[in-house]
């Protein structure tokens, strides 16, 4: 994925986050990683994995493929 795409999926999730009132902390828990680990992902700074966005969708209680936007930005 490029650089446009990685932030707007960040973005996505940020949102569905905020939707579901769920903190980094929250993805750094299911993801098994540090919440500074897990801030680098949600904020775009190092690409999401197709296993993160989908413990992520299953914490918000969405589907992964709500993390896609349907047009990127080239």
């Amino acid at each position: 994925m490029d650089n446009n795409h990685n932030e707007a999926v960040a973005a996505e999730v940020r949102a569905a986050l905020a939707r579901s009132k769920r903190q980094v902390q929250d993805v750094a828990h299911v993801l098994g990683v540090s919440t500074h680990s897990a801030s680098r992902k949600v904020n775009g700074h190092v690409p999401l994995t197709a296993v993160d966005l989908i413990l992520i969708a299953t914490l918000t209680g969405t589907s992964p493929a709500q993390f896609f936007p349907s047009k990127v930005a080239a």
